[in-house]
């Protein structure tokens, strides 16, 4: 039988005890998208681009899970298996009032930089 009850799969189903000790680990090193791997070549500046890749992406989850823990603390107030029409609102709401506070903060910082780069 096949995985999760679907149809039967070929002579590849045996029974028995499984060896897994095997030097064989070609099933193991399938290529990992070019997102998530270091540049192999390129030099220090492709290798800078990268780590600032790493952080932002580190920074963005720390933001979420942030907003994420405040907007639980003060929109859930009885855990419960769904979230009421109220909570779903005070969670929107809060979320609204985040992005337009960064977006906000965001083109204050870019006019300054171009600012500082005119003089």
């Amino acid at each position: 039988m096949g995985w999760f009850g679907g149809g039967s799969s070929s002579s590849d189903d045996v029974s028995g005890p499984k060896d897994f000790s095997s030097s064989d680990e070609s099933a193991f090193s399938a290529p990992i998208p070019s997102q998530a791997t270091a540049p192999a070549v390129g030099g220090a500046s492709s290798l800078q681009q990268y780590a600032a890749q790493i952080q932002q992406k580190a920074l963005v989850q720390g933001v979420v899970s942030k907003l994420t823990q405040v907007a639980f603390e003060k929109c859930v107030k009885k855990p419960d298996s769904s979230l009421s029409s109220a909570e779903v609102k005070c969670i929107h709401a809060m979320t609204g009032k985040y992005m337009d506070g960064s977006e906000f903060v965001m083109g204050r910082f870019a006019k300054q930089q171009e600012k500082s780069q005119m003089l």
